[in-house]
């Protein structure tokens, strides 16, 4: 073996030596985020005292529906014994500083909250934010100054699963289907029909851009949008081929 090659051979297995193998040992990098994530659907009914059930979405819809009950799709739990975080969320903030030593959330905006009723034929960005639901406006800025308050930097995402009840009726699309209609050609077939969904979601975008963006630097248009096709068209909700 050639002298420099013994050498750099040598020098590699003494760097590698001197390394320490505790990875728990090496610090986060300045600026790392260390953070906790939800959905609003997952997380924000259930509240001990406030009125927080959001039956505008898809996903309420279909948990709670008869036909999805009586099929076995969903198990019937009650909404109403969720986690409360949209009554909870400052409590849930302390938690995530001083017991999880958090400085990030990923949280998502619920696009049923914000927009209970249609926004189809509002073109303007004034029209569109005539339409928001003032309560939900101000809970959200609340919510991003409580996460501010704590040094908490807030992640949001856009569209966790859910959408409103306006654009996909999950639960009729389904019986539709299932009594032989083709998906396509079912009312408020949500992702299904392209061309409103693109110009809805980018209605409900450009607002929450506007009314956040001085709260949120960090901002996801969708959680797992392959998982959306994957599952959402194939395994559970809204069981639509």
């Amino acid at each position: 073996m050639k002298p420099f090659l013994t050498f750099g051979i040598l020098a590699i297995l003494l760097n590698v030596g001197c390394q320490d193998s505790d990875p728990l040992a090496q610090p986060f990098p300045k600026g790392f985020l260390w953070g906790t994530a939800t959905a609003g659907f997952q997380v924000d009914m259930g509240c001990p005292s406030a009125p927080c059930l959001d039956t505008r979405s898809d996903w309420y819809q279909w948990v709670t529906t008869d036909i999805t009950k009586a099929d076995g799709l969903v198990n019937g739990d009650d909404l109403r014994r969720g986690p409360g975080h949209w009554e909870l969320y400052e409590t849930d903030f302390d938690l995530a500083k001083n017991e999880l030593h958090n400085n990030a959330y990923r949280m998502s905006i619920e696009w049923s909250r914000l927009f209970p009723n249609s926004t189809t034929g509002a073109d303007s960005a004034d029209e569109v934010a005539a339409l928001a639901d003032d309560d939900a406006v101000a809970h959200y800025h609340a919510v991003f100054t409580a996460l501010r308050e704590r040094g908490i930097t807030p992640l949001v995402t856009l569209n966790h699963y859910s959408l409103p009840l306006w654009l996909h009726d999950g639960a009729g699309c389904y019986k539709f289907v299932k009594d032989g209609g083709d998906a396509f050609d079912c009312p408020r077939n949500g992702w299904l029909d392209r061309e409103t969904i693109l110009s809805e979601i980018a209605k409900y975008s450009a607002f929450a851009a506007a009314e956040f963006g001085g709260e949120v630097d960090l901002w996801a248009t969708m959680n797992e949008p392959y998982a959306v096709i994957l599952a959402g068209y194939g395994i559970p909700t809204p069981r639509e081929r």
